[in-house]
């Protein structure tokens, strides 16, 4: 069968739009797989919980819009101005008697040694019990490690424009309006590096942090910024 120029430039044309059509399914595949892990691990923290506690986007969820996206950052920032949650507030303060008592006896909610503090960080809103990291806090640097089995990716929102740019990037801002380079005292300004697998997530390690009120307002605002990833994974 013959076929004219016009017809081969259609089937070309036709293939190259198969191919990409297969190429966006497979994306679309992996990623749901890495979205069953992350639900399989959360239901394996709760002891098989009800679908109905896991992780759930709001009554909007579904429009994914810059408005969206939007509105969630001003509510970011109420959060990273409210006070801490009292289970955290009470694993903050137990980490300041580390400092003044070395001896101090280690409980379950921060587990404590003469120079280290581990605090969770958990999720926000209902599944608030949800550990999916431990900070390891010491005099000079935060090093949050994720859990296992659990994959984040970091370009997902709103990990880079509100936890890095917004929460450290203003700290870093703080630091550096504080100590300017031409100042005759040099002092360290906090910064981070982020170890990961591909794109995700594997560890955060924050130095220079110096304010122990920082601490708290790094690992809440995380938290929900963690949570919000979840949502928008889910979607």
């Amino acid at each position: 069968m013959n076929f004219t120029d016009e017809q081969i430039k259609d089937m070309l044309e036709l293939k190259e739009r198969t191919l990409q059509k297969i190429e966006k399914y497979e994306k679309e595949i992996r990623l749901l797989e890495k979205q069953i892990i992350i639900l399989d691990s959360i239901v394996k923290q709760s002891s098989f919980s009800k679908a109905s506690s896991l992780p759930q986007s709001g009554s909007d969820a579904g429009r994914g819009t810059k408005e969206e996206s939007e509105e969630e950052t001003a509510k970011a920032e109420s959060v990273s101005s409210s006070a801490p949650p009292p289970q955290q507030q009470q694993q903050y303060n137990e980490s300041e008697q580390v400092d003044t008592n070395p001896t101090a006896t280690t409980s379950t909610a921060a587990q404590q040694t003469s120079t280290t503090t581990t605090i969770p960080v958990t999720l926000t809103g209902p599944n608030s019990d949800r550990i999916v990291a431990n900070a390891h806090i010491t005099p000079n640097e935060i090093t949050i490690k994720m859990e296992d089995m659990l994959d984040f990716d970091i370009n997902t929102p709103p990990f880079k424009t509100f936890f890095l740019d917004r929460i450290i990037g203003e700290m870093k801002k703080q630091d550096q309006t504080q100590h300017p380079p031409n100042n005759s005292i040099n002092q360290p300004i906090i910064d981070y590096t982020i170890n990961k697998t591909d794109s995700f997530i594997r560890e955060i390690i924050i130095k220079n942090y110096k304010q122990k009120e920082r601490i708290d307002e790094i690992v809440r605002t995380l938290g929900w910024s963690l949570t919000k990833m979840l949502e928008n994974t889910s979607r």
